[in-house]
């Protein structure tokens, strides 16, 4: 083993998702999502990786003002167009569509999970969690690759009892 990130400005990586048409194509959530407080953890956003994961670039996600230092949990890579990516953490879920030069904010809960349809990368499902009092537990679902979401009914309470959901 070599280490590959000894002069990125964040060590702490939740989540890394390989380009599944482009190995040489390494996307990484930066922040540590399992520590506590919203803003615990250092994190620059989503970092890219064209060669493998030699040399490392920061996407533009973390100049968005609605980013505001969330540590992220998941990167999901539509296979179907890998410029089409999906990033969720405690602020919320962020999407973009042209490979992270720009994203945009679809929504505002904390995301403790979230996973995508194998058989049709448009229907994703996010997992909702609380955090000091805020938020709310559930499961929210997109059929559009994230432009919408609707909250399912699961029976999971979703104030004081459950903190943390995963799918």
């Amino acid at each position: 083993w070599m280490p590959m990130s000894d002069y990125l400005g964040s060590l702490a990586i939740s989540h890394i998702a390989v380009n599944p048409n482009n190995p040489d194509s390494v996307w990484a959530a930066t922040g540590d999502f399992d520590t506590s407080g919203l803003t615990s953890g250092n994190t620059i956003g989503v970092i890219l990786s064209t060669d493998g994961g030699t040399n490392w670039e920061v996407t533009s996600l973390i100049k968005d003002p609605t980013f505001g230092s969330s540590t992220l949990r998941k990167i999901i890579i539509n296979p179907q167009n890998t410029d089409n990516l999906i990033v969720a953490g405690r602020r919320g879920i962020w999407k973009t569509l042209d490979a992270g030069k720009t994203w945009i904010k679809v929504c505002d809960s904390i995301i403790t999970d979230i996973e995508f349809n194998p058989l049709n990368p448009n229907i994703i499902f996010a997992a909702m969690g609380q955090l000091y009092g805020g938020g709310t537990a559930g499961v929210i679902k997109s059929t559009n690759f994230g432009d919408t979401w609707q909250v399912l009914e699961t029976g999971i309470p979703p104030k004081g009892q459950i903190s943390r959901v995963e799918i």
